[in-house]
Formats: C-alpha cells, sequence, structure tokens
C-alpha cells in the first residue's frame, strides 16, 4: 500500500510597505492598530538602517531588526512622508553634502514609484493632485460651487476687486507650511480689510472671495469609501476664519452622514487625479450651497480617527489586504 503524499502549502506573509520618516505621528498612530505584517521604511535613515538591491529580484532590508520585504512579500506601498536621507559621509561640505543627498533620495523614490502595486498614493499622482488650480478645476467640473478666485500680481486689478461689496481672503496657493529658525509655521487663511489694500506689493496673491459658513467638512477618501467630519468652526471665535489655528486643537469635530450625491462628487474627484487616498475640505453657507476648498493627496487623519474612533486605520489596513 503507497504512503500517502504529503502536501505542505507555504503560505506566504505579505507585508505594507510603509515610506515614510522616523517622525511621522501619523504612521505612529497608525502601526498601533494594523494587525497584519508591515515594512517600516524611515527614508531619513536609508543610509544607515537599511540594505537593499534596486536590481531586478528587489529587496530592502532593515539592519536593525532583520525584516526583509521584496517583490513577492509586498501587499501595497503606503507613500506617506518620505524626506532626504540622513548623510553618513564624514568632511562632506554643505554643497556636496545636499546633492549626495539628494543622489541618495532619487534612487529609492524613482525605484518605490515604479512598483506595480496598490498605492496610497504614487507620488507623480499626487504631484499633479497638489496644484490647487487644477484641483478647482476638477472641482467644478464634478459638480462643487467654487468661490470666486483671483490670482494677480496687479495692484490696480486687485484693488478694483477688493473695493467691491464683497469680503475676500488671501491664503497660499501653495505652502503648507515653513521653517524659520528650527520653527515651523502655518500660513492661515485671513480676511483682507480695506486697510490692507495699500500694502500690497506687486507680488503675486491668491485670494478667494470669503463664503460665510454654518459649518465645514472634512472628508476622508480611501478607494470608494467615505469617512465625513463635521467640523463646527463658527462657534469660536478665534476658528471662524481658519479652523486649523493651536494645532487644530480650539474646534469640535462630530461624525455626520453625507448624501449619495455629494459621495459621488468626492469620488469623482479622487477619480480624475488618479488617487486612492485624501482628504477634502468643503464649506457648506447659509444657504446650504457646498463650496470646494482644498484637496489633500496625502493629509492628515489620524487626530480625527482618534478623536471620533472612525475606523480610518482600519480602513487602510483593509484596502491594502483586501482590494479596493
Amino acid at each position: 500500500m503507497k504512503k500517502p503524499i504529503l502536501i505542505i502549502t507555504i503560505r506566504l506573509l505579505k507585508m505594507i510597505l510603509i515610506v515614510t520618516n522616523t517622525k511621522d505621528n501619523t504612521i505612529d498612530y497608525f502601526l498601533g492598530s494594523v494587525s497584519k505584517e508591515h515594512f517600516r521604511f524611515n527614508t531619513d535613515n536609508f543610509l544607515s538602517d537599511y540594505d537593499f538591491d534596486f536590481s531586478q529580484n528587489w529587496y530592502i532590508k532593515n539592519k536593525k531588526c532583520n525584516l526583509l520585504i521584496n517583490q513577492k512579500k509586498i501587499s501595497g506601498i503606503y507613500y506617506r512622508r518620505p524626506v532626504l536621507p540622513y548623510l553618513n559621509i564624514q568632511n562632506a561640505n554643505d554643497d556636496l553634502s545636499r546633492q549626495l543627498q539628494n543622489e541618495a533620495y532619487d534612487v529609492f523614490d524613482s525605484f518605490i514609484n515604479s512598483i506595480d502595486v496598490n498605492f496610497l498614493n504614487n507620488k507623480y499622482a499626487m504631484i499633479k493632485a497638489e496644484n490647487k488650480l487644477i484641483q478647482l478645476k476638477n472641482a467644478k467640473n464634478v459638480g462643487f460651487y467654487i468661490p470666486k478666485t483671483i490670482i494677480t500680481n496687479d495692484k490696480s486689478r486687485l484693488n478694483q476687486y477688493l473695493k467691491q461689496n464683497k469680503k475676500y481672503c488671501i491664503k497660499p496657493l501653495y505652502l503648507g507650511y515653513f521653517e524659520l529658525k528650527k520653527n515651523t509655521y502655518i500660513p492661515y487663511t485671513a480676511i483682507i480689510e480695506k486697510c490692507d489694500y495699500d500694502k500690497i506689493i506687486n507680488y503675486p496673491v491668491f485670494i478667494q472671495e470669503y463664503i460665510e459658513k454654518q459649518y465645514e467638512l472634512r472628508i476622508t477618501c480611501i478607494g470608494d469609501n467615505i469617512f465625513p467630519v463635521k467640523i463646527l468652526s463658527q462657534s469660536n471665535d478665534n476658528t471662524k476664519i481658519d479652523w486649523r489655528v493651536d494645532n487644530c486643537s480650539s474646534v469640535e469635530y462630530t461624525k455626520t452622514e453625507i448624501n449619495n450625491e455629494l459621495k459621488s462628487k468626492c469620488n469623482r474627484l479622487l477619480h480624475c487625479f488618479n488617487l486612492n487616498f485624501a482628504c477634502i475640505d468643503l464649506i457648506v453657507d447659509k444657504n446650504n450651497k457646498i463650496y470646494f476648498l482644498d484637496l489633500n493627496p496625502n493629509g492628515q487623519w489620524a487626530w480625527l480617527d482618534e478623536i471620533l474612533d472612525l475606523g480610518i486605520g482600519k480602513e487602510i489596513e483593509r484596502y491594502f489586504y483586501e482590494g479596493k
């Protein structure tokens, strides 16, 4: 009698590749809720903590914990907050150091964004999506109201707009934050008063008509799934213009529901940019009209998930292991 053949099936463990840095608090929070295997790639320590081979049979290995990821093990890439690596070369001058840092960054960045897997989000899709003028155009095309928008360096033309019987606010077109003497600052939205007109020099400004609000919405989108939050910005004088002041801690947030029409607009807007993740900021005015303000293809979400138990972290994990 023949002995039965023993068939052993080896199940290969899949991992999320998380591309970020050591100071990313959102990823710290996310990994506190992840139940499946992951590979955290802190790009600031790229040259000290990792061995890699980006040839045909590629791998990245964390030398400290001996964990390795490769094409067979990867389930997707969460492209979060890569930064320039620390340089481990002695006696290099500042100019040479920056060139070497940029070269090292391009080595891993070019390779990672060439891997054919699910992304949250591919770098090149995010670059396009960060263009606020393209955002406004696509948001209007999918059906959102858009505040009247002015971009100019013509002071006389600008004064013609501002002297109309409307309120306008000024905001940065691109700059989310800036660093000065090792401190980080956020340029908040501000109302332009009549006394400010003559202070505006011939420098490009991005100005929008100020919309009187009932409340605001921040909608986190993961694939076709949506996590809407109502921001009660008008209940506090400090947050009426920009709810982000005081590190987003001076405003009340609540879970909310949105109708299918608004969900469809959000989904179609993401599809315009080939995004699988984004945070969309909206205004609801006194007549219940919904105005589009901004789309962030790599927006922060952890503080809302922690406060309101939205399940965003779990949904990101599900996205990578169960598909879109």
